[in-house]
Formats: structure tokens, sequence, C-alpha cells
């Protein structure tokens, strides 16, 4: 068959057939080819195959019924549930994952140690000893060696503590505030050395942000000054144009 170019033919169609004159008009039709190609290969998907089972799939398990909390999740994360709820945590979660008690404590567990890496650069030294707690807590239930019931009681005291550091006892009473706890954690508990650095960091920031400061009588503006901020509503208008004033030199 003899190829005739017409004014709009297509480059690409002309070089095609140039190319294969042996498939008239093939290059008109991509994706039936294609098709073909697949079922040839064998890669061809018959959807037809899959109509029975999937059938089966929706009359077994699509229901039309009226929706079911299945958690009592609301805005509230699981750690904050934890703390609130301790180990009745589980009642909250959804039907199908509390009934499995090692997907029950493995969520659980992804969450705290989230928890702990997030937090970690507050105060590292403390969240070395959660993380270890934690790695220990797993092992034992990994061993077999807690009981269910005993080990979300476990993991639940473990996560107050990692959310609320510092709050159990074993600080000394002057350490009072997260900061100082933190510095103590980190510090080798070092009480005195703790309390030197918070209170230079202290009088270091008082004296950044002191509005003003007097000194030897003379008034000093602080070092990090709020920046003037030009009067509400609009601008003031000029009465004519601005001259800057000519000095006269002898």
């Amino acid at each position: 068959m003899e190829f005739t170019l017409q004014s709009k033919a297509n480059p690409i169609e002309v070089a095609t057939h140039q190319l294969y004159p042996n498939l008239p008009g093939a290059y008109r039709r991509p994706q039936p080819t294609e098709d073909e190609v697949k079922r040839a290969s064998g890669d061809f998907i018959d959807l037809k195959l899959y109509e029975p089972a999937m059938r089966f799939l929706i009359d077994t398990y699509i229901r039309a019924e009226e929706s079911e909390k299945i958690s009592a999740f609301d805005d509230l994360s699981l750690i904050q549930l934890i703390v609130e709820r301790g180990p009745d945590v589980v009642d909250a979660l959804p039907k199908g994952m509390r009934k499995n008690e090692q997907a029950v404590a493995e969520t659980i567990e992804n969450n705290v140690r989230k928890l702990i890496i997030n937090e970690s650069p507050v105060d590292p030294a403390y969240y070395e000893k959660m993380s270890k707690l934690l790695d220990a807590l797993i092992a034992q239930r990994r061993k077999g060696a807690i009981d269910y019931k005993q080990y979300l009681a476990t993991i639940a005291e473990l996560t107050k503590q990692a959310v609320n550091p510092g709050g159990g006892s074993g600080y000394p009473s002057a350490m009072s505030t997260p900061a100082r706890r933190a510095l103590y954690n980190n510090l080798d508990r070092d009480e005195a050395l703790v309390l030197a650095v918070d209170q230079a960091a202290t009088g270091q920031i008082r004296r950044a942000t002191a509005p003003v400061a007097a000194r030897n009588g003379e008034r000093r503006e602080p070092l990090f000054p709020r920046p003037a901020l030009p009067p509400a509503g609009d601008p003031p208008r000029r009465s004519g144009p601005h001259r800057p004033a000519r000095q006269h030199g002898h």
C-alpha cells in the first residue's frame, strides 16, 4: 500500500510508516497494540475473573448500617489517654486491636518511643534512662516474664514519667523547676553547680529583657530594645515640599 503524505500529516506517523511498512495503521492504535502485547505475554489482567470473588467480599463484609464509634480517642493522642486512664486505655482502642494483646503492646510502645525521642534534646540524661526502662519492659514482655495487666500498669507509669519529667521523688527541694531538674540530670546531679548555672542564666535573661535599667543615675536602654512602632492612623501630611537648609560659606 502506498502512503500519501498530506499537508497536515503527523511527521511521527510518516516516519513510523516508513520504518514499519508492513504494519499499516498500527501506529494509530497504540492502546489496542499494548493490550495485544500484554495478552500475548501473559501480563494482561482480565478483571472479569475477579468478579465472583469481589462480589463475595462485598456481600460478606460491607454492610449498610449506622456508623459505630470504633475508638474513644476523639481529639486526644494515645499518650494523653495513657496518662489520663492508665491501664484502662485499652478500652479506648478499636475493637479489632484491643483483642490482640501483642498489637496493643506494640502500639503503646511505638508511641512511647516516639515521645522519648522527641523530648530527648530537652533532657538527654533523663530520657536516656526512660529509653532503657522501656527496652527492659519490652524484653520482659517478649519473654513472657510479666503478665499483661502488670505490663499495662508498668508502661502506663513509665509514660507518665516521660510526659512529666521530674514529677516524682528523688530530687532535692531546691530543684523546684523543670529547668533546674534538667540541669541536675545532666550535670552529674551537682546541686551547687546547677544553682550557679541557673542563677547566671536567669540573671542574663533579666538583664537582656529589662525594659529600662538605671545604673549610676543614668538611664540605660535594654540589651534587646523593642522596635518603635509608628502611631496608629494616617501618616501626617506635609504642607509643601521639604527642602534641606542650605549652608552659606564665608
